[in-house]
């Protein structure tokens, strides 16, 4: 495993915000068995300075997102939906940390950031995305690269199984690797002429759920020609696409491949029944939304909480009642902390004050 060096820890501890509760469903042809943390990204930063923070937030709220739902991060970025909240990822920052690593004797930094689970399946909610669960099946990785007529196995190279395995979690995947044992029983020319009946053999008994080979030649003016091999059972799936480097061809392939799973596991996250928007002033920083969330949540009549947006320091949230509107009213009335603000700008919402 490759270590990391120089980690300086900058967490920030805020209280978890408590995920609503999902019915997930299991897919017969996927065993599924690691949970992924799909609410924490690990994103590249030129440095520890500037505006590197905020940057680095959106990029890891954008990244996320995608390997929360499926999608790609093209499409996150372009969801107009999302546009607010990607503008103000910084603020929603549950914990982060910086890290820097050596991949063949380059050092790389990056930013390692988490955010509440709540918080990102409100977000796939309001923009209407598919949902991934987070319980992902486990591919055994192979990669392997040609070079002046000469195949290798990039597993061994020095740090590089660690920086797979980031480039793979970025799009919500969790590899395996092989061991020496089974490294010892399969060579790398066996791999790039993708020899079925050896990969199988070599990779028999092991607990991964498909064995998923990267071949990528070298080709002139720094560009690298890659496909790859899904052997999922009796099924074998391929793929192929042209980068302009080894982390892009990794991660095209490993975009192909979260495509592929997610395209069977993703289910959509619907509101309740009996809907209706609340715009709460005077919300101004993480407390006050958690508190806000904890205190609807702890309703009785409240079956269902999403916040729909958070601006300066105005929240809009979706609240599912099992009761009447008036009755609802009646509750926060007596609780005395949401009281009702006595300007209603519009009728498709209803206009409360956080009294702290």
């Amino acid at each position: 495993m490759l270590r990391f060096s120089n980690l300086q820890s900058a967490g920030f501890s805020f209280l978890t915000i408590s995920l609503l509760g999902f019915c997930f469903f299991s897919v017969p042809s996927l065993l599924a068995k690691k949970r992924v943390d799909i609410f924490e990204a690990q994103v590249p930063i030129e440095s520890r300075q500037g505006d590197n923070y905020k940057s680095g937030a959106k990029a890891a709220l954008v990244q996320v997102l995608a390997k929360s739902s499926g999608q790609t991060e093209a499409a996150i970025r372009a969801n107009s939906a999302l546009a607010t909240d990607l503008a103000q990822a910084a603020r929603w920052v549950e914990q982060y940390q910086y890290l820097s690593s050596q991949v063949n004797g380059e050092t790389r930094q990056y930013l390692q950031v988490s955010f509440p689970e709540k918080y990102i399946t409100d977000l796939i909610k309001i923009a209407r995305l598919p949902f991934w669960p987070p319980n992902r099946p486990e591919p055994m990785v192979f990669a392997v690269m040609e070079q002046g007529g000469k195949v290798s196995l990039l597993n061994d190279k020095p740090g590089m199984e660690a920086e797979i395995a980031r480039d793979a979690s970025r799009f919500g995947l969790a590899p395996l690797f092989p061991n020496r044992y089974i490294t010892r029983k399969i060579n790398p020319v066996s791999l790039w002429q993708h020899d079925v009946a050896k990969i199988e053999s070599a990779t028999y008994g092991q607990s991964q759920d498909a064995t998923f080979v990267i071949r990528c030649k070298a080709l002139a003016f720094n560009t690298i020609d890659a496909d790859w091999l899904l052997i999922d059972g009796e099924e074998q799936f391929r793929g192929a696409g042209i980068a302009g480097s080894l982390d892009e061809s990794l991660d095209t392939a490993f975009a192909w491949l979260g495509k592929h799973y997610s395209s069977r596991a993703a289910m959509n996250l619907q509101y309740g029944q009996n809907e209706f928007l609340l715009s709460i002033a005077n919300v101004v920083d993480f407390d006050d939304y958690t508190q806000v969330v904890q205190y609807l949540e702890s309703l009785n009549v409240v079956s269902g909480v999403a916040v729909t947006q958070v601006e300066d320091s105005r929240m809009n949230v979706a609240v599912s009642l099992n009761t009447d509107f008036d009755k609802f009213l009646s509750l926060l009335e007596q609780g005395g902390r949401l009281p009702r603000e006595l300007n209603q700008p519009d009728q498709y919402r209803h206009y409360f004050y956080w009294k702290k």
